[in-house]
């Protein structure tokens, strides 16, 4: 008996399927379960895919570089550039992130970073979530959002 390595894994299929209409709700959540997959879609590349659960390629973050990165591309599922988030080159214990539009370079949409991102990690803790915390502006004393994952429940949530 022959069984086929395709019938035990899980494809990604690049089909230019119809999006299921997103309805805007007031006063209450939309929510969505998504499979991120450690993997990237090209093989020079490290990066995530994002998977929603009909199986469609929903976002793909890649980055060109081995090792850490300094910079990242969130694509859609179709390759496009929606942001790129470059690490901040100032030596601080918590992690700043710099988010533009599009692709950081000839695409860039933005010259100034529409976003700003600090991680917050408790090292006393390895137990701990981990916090990011989203800004407009670098000068903004409140923060937009707040992403809490966490690397013992492989969660995230905004």
């Amino acid at each position: 008996m022959f069984i086929s390595r395709k019938s035990l894994s899980r494809s990604v299929h690049d089909e230019h399927q119809e999006q299921p209409e997103l309805v805007e709700t007031r006063g209450g959540n939309l929510c969505t379960s998504v499979t991120v997959w450690r993997k990237s879609l090209i093989v020079t590349c490290k990066g995530f895919t994002v998977i929603d659960s009909n199986g469609n390629l929903v976002y793909r973050v890649d980055t060109y570089v081995g090792g850490r990165p300094m910079e990242l591309v969130l694509m859609d599922g179709s390759g496009k550039p929606i942001l790129t988030m470059r690490r901040s080159t100032n030596l601080r214990l918590v992690g700043t992130w710099l988010i533009y539009g599009g692709e950081v370079g000839e695409f860039c949409t933005s010259e100034k970073p529409v976003f700003y991102v600090k991680k917050s990690i408790n090292i006393l803790n390895a137990n701990s979530n981990v916090l990011a915390y989203v800004y407009r502006r670098s000068s903004d004393k409140r923060y937009a959002y707040v992403i809490e994952g966490s690397y013992s429940h492989r969660s995230c949530k905004m």
